[in-house]
């Protein structure tokens, strides 16, 4: 009864972190099919579901075989086998999540797991093959996770843009996007910033701004491992960039988090302080909820200096 309760307590916590078995079928052929199912969430609200199916077939074992030579030598009847469990299919977007990665990471350099060696199962493994298992779908599902958070990021751009496309030059919001780009993967993302500054006059050229470019290496986390923010005094609304041009400068320009910046000692400040925020919450909080009291606190910084000065 222990082992029972075990076991569903751990079911129970891996449907609340959104991970799942798959019900198959009763027939033969999915008798060695294992379908896991990845419930994406995002804010208490349902998202997306992907699913996953891994398959257990037999595989020569390239090792052994070479110890007894090739089937030329008239040794094909000491062929060896080993069982491996091995991802069949999935729905999981690409090229946002890379499998193979992850696979081979948790699996080894082959991207399968071997469950078995010629027949001999490896019952005192048994432990450690399911370790495996969880953390291989523990990283699959951080990954959907993450490649939700930058392409729902992407959209609050772009929605943004567009907000201010429709707009006249007298009616635009104090905090303009434009030129918004980003790859397939949503892993590259560039966007320009526009901000209302001390008597500058929303919509003009001389509107300040920022141009930002966020790089997302690590496909396991939804924050920008790196980032590339330059203070700009004159952006052109026009200026679109595509998914190359994205790609290019981002691997030409990725800064690390705390490199330079362009500006006076405000906008040098504001651009730090945006920089640790974007490492730390999701974008659209940051330019909804942090980015006014960021320059409020920038500026107010800039003008004690100032004085003391």
């Amino acid at each position: 009864m222990h082992t029972v309760r075990t076991q569903r307590r751990i079911a129970a916590a891996h449907r609340l972190a959104g991970i799942s078995a798959l019900p198959l079928g009763s027939r033969m052929d999915e008798e060695n099919v294992l379908g896991v199912r990845i419930d994406v969430c995002k804010d208490g609200s349902f998202v997306a579901r992907y699913n996953v199916f891994f398959d257990i077939v037999m595989v020569p074992d390239e090792e052994q075989n070479n110890c007894f030579g090739d089937a030329s030598d008239g040794n094909a009847s000491k062929q060896c086998f080993r069982t491996v469990l091995r991802l069949a299919q999935h729905t999981l977007p690409t090229p946002g999540v890379s499998t193979q990665s992850i696979l081979c990471k948790h699996f080894g350099p082959e991207g399968m797991l071997t469950i078995d060696e010629d027949g001999d199962i490896v019952s005192q493994n048994k432990e450690a093959i399911m370790s495996k298992m969880r953390r291989c779908i523990g990283d699959l599902s951080d990954a959907c996770h993450s490649f939700t958070m930058r392409r729902d990021a992407c959209r609050y751009l772009q929605m943004k843009e567009a907000l201010n496309k429709r707009s006249t030059q007298f009616q635009r919001p104090s905090k303009q996007f434009w030129n918004v780009a980003h790859n397939d993967s949503f892993d590259r993302i560039s966007f320009d910033f526009r901000y209302q500054d001390d008597g500058v006059t929303v919509g003009k050229n001389e509107h300040a701004g920022l141009t930002i470019q966020l790089m997302y290496d690590n496909q396991l986390t939804s924050r920008p491992t790196s980032m590339r923010v330059k203070a700009v005094q004159s952006l052109s609304e026009n200026n679109n960039a595509s998914k190359d041009q994205v790609e290019e400068s981002s691997s030409k320009a990725a800064e690390s988090v705390g490199g330079g910046f362009d500006g006076d000692d405000c906008e040098a400040m504001l651009i730090e302080d945006l920089k640790e925020a974007l490492l730390s919450d999701p974008l659209p909080s940051v330019f909804e909820q942090k980015f006014d009291a960021l320059h409020s606190k920038c500026r107010s910084r800039s003008r004690s200096t100032g004085m003391r000065g």
